[in-house]
C-alpha cells in the first residue's frame, strides 16, 4: 500500500468514528429537545368572554376525558377569564375557584361540581376532591396573577393545600398583578398573604380564618394558632408587574 493510500484510508476511518461518536449526542440532544417541548405543550392559552359558566366547565372537563354534573346551586352565569400558560387542570381549579365552586370526583369519570357552602361541602365530604391536589407542596411553578381578585387567588392556593378559608371583614379585596417565579403552593400562598397585609389563622384541621394583619386582630384572635402572620415575618421576594 503507498503512503497515499494509507492516509487516505486512515482518514477515511478517523470521519467514520467521528460520525459514530456524534451520532448518539445528536439522539441525546434531539430527546432533550422533544421532552422540553412536551413540557411547553402542556401550557396553554384560556381566553373566555361573556362565555356561559357551564358551558366552559363542561369543555374544560372533556378535554381531560371527564363528563360533568352540576348540583342544583351551580348558576349558569357569563363569564370573562383570561390565563396564560397554564394547564388545563391548572385552568379547571381557577375557574372553580373564581367562581366559588368545587369538583368532586361521584364516578370514575364524573364529578359532580356544586357551589362552594358548607352545606355542600358536608354533603359530598366522602367524595374525592377534583382536580386532583398536589401530591407535594414543594412541586415549584410559576404563577402569573394578571388583574385578578387577590382574594380568590388566595382561596385558589388554599384549595390546592386542602384548606377552606373564612374570610374576616377587615379583609379588603384588590386586583392583583404578579409574577412568581420557582416557588411552591405554599410558598405562593405566604407571598401573596405577605403583599396584601393579611394573616392566616387556623380553625379546624382544613379551615383558615383569613384577616387583615393588624394588632387589633392579633389580640382579638390570640386564641387561634397563627397559620401564617404578613406582619411578624421579613420580607418576601417577589417580582412585581
Amino acid at each position: 500500500m503507498s503512503t497515499s493510500q494509507f492516509w487516505f484510508s486512515r482518514k477515511v476511518l478517523l470521519s467514520l468514528l467521528f460520525v459514530l461518536i456524534c451520532l448518539p449526542t445528536a439522539g441525546l440532544a434531539q430527546s432533550v429537545k422533544q421532552n422540553a417541548d412536551s413540557d411547553k405543550a402542556d401550557l396553554m392559552h384560556f381566553e373566555f368572554k361573556d362565555a356561559s359558566l357551564k358551558s366552559v366547565l363542561k369543555n374544560l372537563c372533556k378535554q381531560v376525558g371527564i363528563d360533568v354534573v352540576y348540583e342544583v346551586s351551580v348558576k349558569d352565569i357569563k363569564v370573562t377569564f383570561k390565563r396564560d400558560d397554564i394547564t388545563m387542570k391548572t385552568m379547571i381549579k381557577d375557574l372553580l375557584a373564581e367562581q366559588h365552586l368545587q369538583a368532586r370526583m361521584t364516578e370514575a369519570t364524573r364529578v359532580t361540581i356544586f357551589a362552594d357552602t358548607e352545606e355542600n361541602r358536608s354533603r359530598y365530604e366522602s367524595y374525592t376532591v377534583w382536580p386532583e391536589e398536589n401530591t407535594t407542596n414543594e412541586e415549584l411553578n410559576l404563577l402569573r396573577f394578571n388583574d385578578v381578585s387577590a382574594r380568590n387567588s388566595v382561596s385558589s392556593l388554599a384549595q390546592e393545600l386542602g384548606f377552606q378559608l373564612v374570610f374576616d371583614q377587615s379583609v379588603q379585596d384588590e386586583r392583583l398583578n404578579l409574577v412568581l417565579w420557582n416557588v411552591s403552593g405554599q410558598k405562593a400562598l405566604e407571598i401573596l398573604l405577605f403583599k396584601q397585609k393579611w394573616a392566616a389563622r387556623i380553625l379546624n384541621q382544613h379551615t383558615l380564618l383569613i384577616s387583615a394583619a393588624t394588632l387589633h386582630n392579633q389580640s382579638h384572635y390570640a386564641g387561634l394558632r397563627t397559620w401564617y402572620d404578613s406582619s411578624l415575618l421579613p420580607k418576601l421576594s417577589c417580582e412585581q408587574k
